[in-house]
């Protein structure tokens, strides 16, 4: 899957370069551009999709697919702070340290976004009908 992941990451990167409007945005833009790989391929959703297109593969229920995508909206609803952290080390599975030098920020500074990070994603999840009360 890593293999998949930085290939896909490179393909993208190569058509994307033109949109890049700052050099120095660079090294951001590329760990968005792989969380959100790595977020798609590590996805319990998406293997259960991709399981689907075999003919002996049985139904996803209903239930769990609108948890993923309750999560996947809660999670793209944060902060772009906690966002990164929060993909980073739960779905690219990154250590803090590995977080923090592909943010830049100190390890405290990591944890300190995971946890405001889970503290809104809880909050989200618990609200009224799991976070679709409207605002």
């Amino acid at each position: 899957m890593a293999e998949d992941a930085t290939q896909e990451a490179l393909w993208t990167l190569y058509r994307r370069l033109p949109a890049l409007r700052s050099v120095a945005a660079f090294p951001l833009w590329i760990v968005r551009i792989v969380a959100r790989i790595c977020f798609r391929l590590a996805s319990p959703l998406w293997r259960r999709i991709e399981t689907l297109q075999d003919e002996d593969a049985g139904v996803v229920p209903p239930e769990d697919i609108e948890l993923r995508l309750d999560l996947e909206r809660a999670i793209d609803a944060l902060p772009e702070t906690n966002r990164e952290a929060i993909l980073l080390f739960y779905v690219c599975e990154l250590s803090v340290a590995e977080t923090a030098g592909r943010l830049g920020i100190s390890r405290e500074a990591v944890k300190v976004r995971l946890h405001r990070g889970r503290a809104l994603l809880r909050d989200r999840l618990a609200g009224p009908a799991n976070g679709k009360e409207s605002r």
